[in-house]
């Protein structure tokens, strides 16, 4: 599975990003996004109702190949913040990009 870290090297900063993983969909605004080329790829998801969990989509390559997708959530309570491992992404897609709305406004 290594398409889907690969697909998600061009999104940037506020794209809406949706992933599924087993049997849940999340998605929200891509902030922040780290991406190394040819190297990692860490996307955090903040969802739309202001949820206090957020979502960390990540990956890395090692040997020529990009690990699978993998998706964590944090709680942040009173300033503390830890990022759980909760599964393998899926699908993962981008709703709706920063692009398309640049190019249209500009």
């Amino acid at each position: 599975m290594t398409s889907l870290p690969k697909a998600v090297t061009n999104v940037e900063e506020n794209d809406i990003v949706r992933a599924t993983f087993g049997d849940r969909t999340v998605s929200g605004r891509a902030n922040p996004v780290a991406y190394r080329p040819g190297q990692s790829i860490e996307i955090e998801i903040r969802t739309e109702d202001h949820d206090p969990i957020r979502y960390k989509l990540r990956s890395t390559r090692t040997n020529d190949e990009w690990e699978p997708l993998t998706v964590e959530r944090s709680v942040c309570r009173d300033g503390a913040r830890g990022w759980e491992a909760i599964g393998t992404v899926d699908e993962v897609e981008t709703v709706h990009s920063v692009r398309d709305i640049e190019g249209t406004t500009h």
